[in-house]
């Protein structure tokens, strides 16, 4: 079955929304250039009942892969191994697409051949129904770009909503962590080092829910998360050590490692806990310093957070710095 674009759709407990998302993917122009893997971790409700029925009236479009529960890194492991289409992306299975952005998509995908497409996205708020564009400045639309030329201005618009990869990159990537929250990070950082050409389309496809109770962006959440935070921002950390990136590629990844320790801080500042934080604390910066230069002028615009030991107090510094005091026992 040869698609131009595999969309996977990792699916947990989404049966509220299947019938509402699944129908903007599947319009007459699209069944034959797309291939939709719906990956079911192991959901608890009727998700995977829903699926098959798509399955079964789509037979050449709509896949179910009905798995047991492994997080979002194991259903777009899973979607990876199985997709046949040229391209690939991961949309989330209370997300949706703009159809008719979709479609235009598709017609454009069919002429390209660079590792990376990139399309801008709507942050679409629940609460009030407000969207937000998020789009990349500096890039010409289907103006093809080496990545050097461009890797400065993908900053905060390149998210796993915006980004489309060149199926056969992904079978090079590790396996993105299991059982783990903020994985998307893998996703789109870990294809960095083989991306060499990339355009932007300007089609606004992916519509991002925004304002869900329980998602893992919200504050509370990276609090309770926090050990898996910090478990990504190492993972990202060693796979720039090992592979010894260096130039533009280097950069990028020590751009986003810096955002990741960054949320990894607050996390942990937000708590204001007690000397088993501090522990715990302490053991990721150990492990973290092994991967990273902490004394790099990459890290001296960001403002963070260190717990003092003993005293329950935070104070706030302009670099990281503080991880050798940590390390020392002066903190």
């Amino acid at each position: 079955m040869n698609k131009i674009l595999t969309i996977v759709i990792p699916a947990y407990n989404v049966e509220n929304y299947l019938d509402k998302i699944l129908p903007t993917f599947l319009d007459n122009e699209l069944l034959n250039d797309i291939e939709i893997i719906i990956v079911n971790d192991g959901s608890k409700d009727n998700t995977a009942i829903i699926a098959r029925e798509y399955e079964k009236k789509y037979p050449q479009t709509v896949v179910l892969i009905d798995k047991e529960n492994g997080g979002h890194g194991s259903t777009i492991n899973s979607g990876i191994k199985h997709a046949n289409g040229k391209y690939l992306r991961v949309i989330d299975g209370d997300d949706w697409v703009d159809t008719n952005a979709l479609k235009n998509f598709i017609n454009k995908l069919k002429s390209l051949d660079e590792d990376l497409v990139l399309t801008p996205f709507n942050n679409v708020y629940i609460t009030n129904n407000q969207k937000e564009k998020i789009e990349f400045e500096d890039i010409i639309p289907e103006k093809e770009y080496s990545f050097e030329e461009v890797s400065s201005s993908l900053s905060r618009a390149y998210q796993i909503h915006s980004a489309t990869f060149k199926t056969e990159i992904l079978h090079e990537i590790p396996k993105i962590t299991e059982n783990c929250f903020y994985v998307d990070q893998e996703f789109i950082m870990y294809p960095i080092p083989f991306i060499k050409t990339l355009i932007l389309i300007d089609e606004t496809v992916y519509q991002y829910r925004l304002g869900t109770s329980g998602q893992s962006v919200a504050v509370k959440s990276q609090q309770k998360n926090r050990k898996m935070l910090a478990r990504v921002t190492t993972d990202l950390a060693k796979y720039m050590k090992e592979l010894k990136l260096d130039g533009v590629y280097q950069e990028m990844m020590y751009s986003r490692i810096s955002g990741m320790l960054h949320s990894t801080v607050k996390a942990y500042h937000s708590i204001r806990s007690n000397k088993n934080i501090y522990e715990e604390w302490k053991k990721f910066v150990e492990i973290i310093s092994n991967y990273i230069d902490v004394d790099s002028k990459r890290f001296s615009k960001i403002d963070t957070y260190a717990l003092k030991e003993n005293k329950i107090s935070y104070i706030v510094l302009s670099n990281y710095y503080y991880i050798k005091t940590v390390l020392t026992g002066r903190l």
